[in-house]
């Protein structure tokens, strides 16, 4: 799968046209889309710490994300699903960092912030959208994983 063809894939997937079970699951797959999630990451944040707070942030959040997906999974007795869910996670993230960076790199206010607020809800509702799919659990259950999902990552910046 080229690029442009993974992109495409994401974008569905933020679309709730596709479900983490449509991801391919090759780990080289996961791999590059964690890359250019952290490559965007780090963009953002380079406006507001500076590069080794950038990365010390990024590394944290990516083993938080992947440890968080991985119990979960394992709890579940899901664990073949994982690379497919990391993938489908971090492409939403990806699409929804790349759509929200010039927001972020001009220091989003008043309508701005807004958008950012919208850009938020809709990742929360892609990333319950994936953990429904991938843990087999009903919409109120899955949205309690995104949410806790949310929070655990959120836990690095305070």
């Amino acid at each position: 799968m080229n690029t442009v063809q993974l992109l495409r894939a994401f974008l569905h997937l933020c679309l709730f046209r596709l479900g983490p079970q449509d991801m391919p699951p090759e780990r080289s797959l996961l791999l590059r889309t964690v890359a250019l999630n952290l490559l965007v990451g780090y963009i953002t944040l380079r406006g507001v710490v500076d590069a080794s707070a950038a990365l010390l942030i990024l590394t944290l959040g990516t083993g938080l994300a992947l440890g968080f997906v991985l119990l979960a999974l394992y709890l579940r007795d899901r664990l073949p699903r994982f690379v497919q869910t990391a993938t489908a996670l971090f492409g939403a993230d990806l699409i929804l960092s790349i759509a929200a960076l010039p927001l972020n790199i001009a220091g989003a206010q008043g309508a701005g912030a807004w958008i950012l607020l919208g850009i938020l809800g809709w990742y929360l509702a892609v990333s319950a959208h994936i953990f429904r799919n991938a843990l087999d659990f009903h919409r109120p259950a899955a949205w309690a994983v995104a949410l806790a999902y949310f929070f655990i990552n959120s836990l690095i910046f305070l």
